[in-house]
């Protein structure tokens, strides 16, 4: 399964959208549009052209059932310098992780999914199996009850801002492990 690149860390090699064009600049209907264009394009083993270099960037994964929140969680992840891989429910957000194991070090998850399994599910079980990777939990329907968020997790209300994920973020890895953007 190849990672879902966000549109707004992209650049498609293509007519649409007009070259040297950031995805911001776009209607969200043509962020959908690029965003499928790009999606596909990686699952046929070509490539979207980056706009900073993945390679040097730790990898985060976002998931939340929700593909608008999903979007916009990504985005703010990688506003601090996180390279965002994509999940809509937990069965593939442990499908990642098993895929990329050793690379991914924050799990950013919604409490509410589908499937039977829920975010605080995930969270133990990426701590159990994963104990590196660092963990955010975000809800606006649910806090947690106790023992449903494991040791050193953090819980995040919604809706939240890029500030208060950011500073969340901070409180999370410490100064020798935070993306550059974050080293402030």
């Amino acid at each position: 399964m190849a990672p879902r690149v966000r549109p707004t860390a992209m650049r498609l090699i293509d007519p649409l959208p007009p070259r040297s064009s950031s995805f911001a600049a776009y209607p969200s209907n043509v962020l959908l549009v690029a965003y499928a264009q790009c999606s596909e394009t990686l699952r046929h083993g070509r490539h979207c052209e980056r706009m900073s270099d993945p390679s040097r960037q730790p990898f985060a994964l976002v998931t939340d059932d929700d593909a608008m929140i999903r979007m916009d969680a990504a985005a703010i992840i990688e506003e601090a310098g996180f390279q965002a891989l994509e999940a809509g429910n937990v069965a593939e957000a442990i499908g990642l992780l098993e895929e990329h194991t050793g690379r991914v070090s924050l799990l950013f998850t919604d409490v509410q999914m589908p499937g039977g399994r829920d975010g605080f599910d995930l969270a133990r079980e990426t701590a159990r199996r994963w104990p590196d990777i660092k963990i955010l939990v975000a809800s606006g329907a649910r806090s947690p009850g106790p023992g449903e968020m494991p040791e050193g997790a953090v819980f995040l209300n919604k809706p939240f801002s890029a500030e208060v994920v950011h500073t969340r973020l901070k409180e999370l890895f410490p100064d020798g492990e935070r993306p550059e953007p974050l080293r402030n």
